[in-house]
């Protein structure tokens, strides 16, 4: 059945190709779906195999609100504050009670709900609580390890996005984002569960490529968020590196070092590997004081190679593009 989203000259005006430097939260919601199907594609296998020996997702709530395929509550993938450095989490955790009972309501049709998660719709913190605790989990273990090498395949889908679209146009680009889609002025029509149509009413839309899309484009439509339309991004399995497939790291810390110095190259190839990461996680991974981590997190910082952010009591680190980049083209 389609999806007919339908554009204004407002709406056209305001296409954002998305550059979020932080993984969202929905590349790990979207990933939940890869392990739940088991998909047996080739660019996931290696993450497959490491996440499910590392994560027991059959222990947690989160198969009984993220089916295998199809539509996933909006409230657990938010548009505006979409990643860790943002407050995705802490934007969850205060979703309205009453915008989850609607989504649970819609859930309901595909799979049962169980009575364990009824409480999300009461406005239970208890329950909310655990959900993003697991989610979070999820996300450290899952999403965060393999940030350097998914940030460096979405990086080339988004160039190539950019590229078509300062030079040809919007609609040029929504013509030629994937075979799937149907672009025919003003509606883009897309596979959709439902038959539906979408009124962006001016608000725009953000275009954002995602590694664990799966094979078909899918939009995130609602009337709380900014609109978004997720694409699958394409890998190249011989030049890229691929989540989860192991990378000689001796050989791109000596290239790294001639550049930055050995212990903050180290430093950076920690926080991208292992980000979020706290500054006591890396003097201890490191075997360094806090106070020279703390020094080369600053540096680094200043170069604008990684980010850091306060969550609680703690300050967690992540690589930005820049970094990330940087750190892959060494290894690669």
């Amino acid at each position: 059945m389609p999806l007919r989203i339908h554009f204004t000259a407002q709406d056209l005006a305001r296409i954002i190709i998305d550059r979020t430097q932080e993984l969202p939260v929905s590349e790990a919601v979207m990933s939940l779906q890869v392990l739940r199907r088991r998909d047996s594609a080739i660019r996931f296998r290696a993450w497959r195999r490491e996440t499910e020996a590392s994560f027991r997702l059959s222990l947690t709530m989160l198969p009984a609100l993220v089916p295998a395929g199809g539509w996933v509550p909006d409230f657990l993938t938010p548009v505006d504050s979409c990643s860790p450095a943002s407050g995705v989490f802490e934007t969850i955790r205060t979703t309205s009670p009453r915008r989850i009972a609607s989504e649970l309501r819609r859930l309901d049709e595909q799979q049962r709900i169980p009575a364990k998660l009824t409480g999300l719709a009461w406005g239970d913190a208890g329950t909310m609580n655990a959900l993003v605790g697991e989610l979070q989990s999820y996300y450290d273990r899952a999403i965060a390890p393999h940030a350097a090498a998914i940030k460096s395949i979405l990086a080339i889908d988004r160039a190539r996005m950019a590229d078509l679209m300062t030079t040809r146009g919007a609609e040029a680009l929504l013509g030629e984002l994937h075979p799937s889609l149907h672009w025919d002025a003003p509606v883009l029509t897309l596979a959709h569960p439902r038959d539906t149509d979408f009124e962006l009413q001016g608000r725009g839309i953000v275009i954002s490529s995602h590694f664990f899309c799966g094979t078909q484009p899918r939009a995130l439509l609602n009337e709380y968020d900014t609109p978004v339309l997720v694409c699958p991004a394409s890998v190249d399995l011989v030049r890229q590196r691929i989540p989860g497939v192991p990378v000689d790291p001796a050989t791109s810390l000596v290239a790294l070092s001639a550049v930055l110095g050995r212990t903050r190259a180290r430093v950076l190839s920690a926080v991208t590997d292992n980000a979020p990461t706290t500054t006591a996680q890396l003097a201890h991974r490191l075997h360094l004081s806090m106070a020279s981590v703390s020094e080369h997190t600053t540096t680094l910082r200043q170069a604008r190679l990684i980010d850091s952010y306060r969550q609680r009591n703690t300050v967690r680190h992540v690589a930005t593009p820049l970094g990330a980049r940087l750190l892959a083209e060494t290894r690669s």
